[in-house]
């Protein structure tokens, strides 16, 4: 991540500051989570600058995220070629000095409308998305016009770590927590699905219904 300086404010503004929130577990804690573990809601882990030179949007994790938190897919996901043709806006991968990811950076485009998103995605890019689910193993649990951008007349997915082992779908608390090793937030994060029936439709005809 040397390349990115962050703290040049004349190049890098902030466009959001992580609102989500992340379990930590610790017995001195005073909340609790899903499984009933002891400790403290903290943010999740994610900012995401505006880069004003070179018109890109840089999405960066702390370490847990992709270690054990929401993003803990990704690396994979990218290895596999889950992106390659999904995501042409994609700039940069943020490896740290220890190899591991911690974030990435997509060039700017215009957000989909829902319109849009039903005609160019679900008509158009359904094909592919599914081909690409059934050829990678990972589904995306929020495919939703507000993920996909529209730039240069091409489509591109923008939220990289909304991804999940077909494994995973529609399982409960009791296999999340048997998972905790891998994904550790406080909550199931596969009972999160935001994405459309016709996508739900083909990752069940792939892994068996819920």
């Amino acid at each position: 991540m040397a390349s990115f300086d962050f703290s040049d404010r004349s190049r890098y503004r902030v466009v959001r500051d992580d609102i989500y929130r992340r379990f930590e577990a610790s017995e001195h804690g005073g909340d609790v989570d899903r499984f009933g573990r002891r400790g403290q809601w903290i943010p999740r882990g994610c900012i995401i600058y505006y880069d004003l030179c070179d018109d890109l949007f840089v999405k960066v994790f702390d370490d847990h995220f992709c270690r054990a938190g929401e993003g803990r897919f990704l690396p994979e996901a990218l290895d596999r070629g889950v992106y390659d043709f999904l995501c042409p806006a994609l700039e940069h991968v943020l490896v740290d000095t220890d190899g591991h990811l911690r974030g990435y950076a997509i060039r700017s485009g215009r957000v989909l409308s829902r319109y849009e998103f039903e005609r160019y995605v679900g008509d158009i890019l359904n094909p592919v998305v599914c081909e690409v689910t059934t050829r990678t193993g990972f589904y995306f649990y929020d495919l939703t016009y507000h993920n996909v951008i529209l730039r240069e007349g091409r489509l591109s997915f923008i939220d990289l770590e909304s991804i999940l082992p077909l494994s995973w779908y529609g399982k409960g608390l009791d296999f999340a927590e048997s998972m905790l090793n891998d994904i550790d937030i406080g909550y199931a994060l596969q009972s999160k699905f935001n994405s459309p029936a016709w996508y739900a439709s083909h990752v069940e005809a792939l892994n068996g219904p819920v």
